[in-house]
């Protein structure tokens, strides 16, 4: 979408000339190009993330390795989007 978003670099793949990232103000996960990534200004780096990672109640994921599946995200979707939610907080 050619805008600049802040990432964490978690792997380079030197071969492929790709990092693994997080957007840690969207806390989506992508694989870019290595040549797409600069240097962040010092006054930005220093703002806190965005995202905060979270857990919901009685939502059990998939076991480790394996990703949701497709009518997962869909019934997630369902239930979720565009509605209002109340949190509280559980366990920090």
């Amino acid at each position: 979408d050619d805008q600049w978003c802040r990432v964490q670099v978690n792997d380079v793949d030197e071969d492929a000339m790709s990092c693994d990232v997080v957007f840690v103000d969207y806390g989506n996960k992508d694989t870019i190009q290595c040549h797409d990534i600069a240097p962040i200004p010092e006054d930005l780096a220093k703002r806190p993330a965005c995202a905060i990672k979270f857990r919901l109640a009685g939502i059990v994921g998939p076991p480790e390795g394996m990703g949701w599946t497709n009518p997962a995200y869909q019934r997630l979707g369902e239930l979720t989007y565009d509605k209002v939610f109340n949190a509280e907080v559980l366990l920090r």
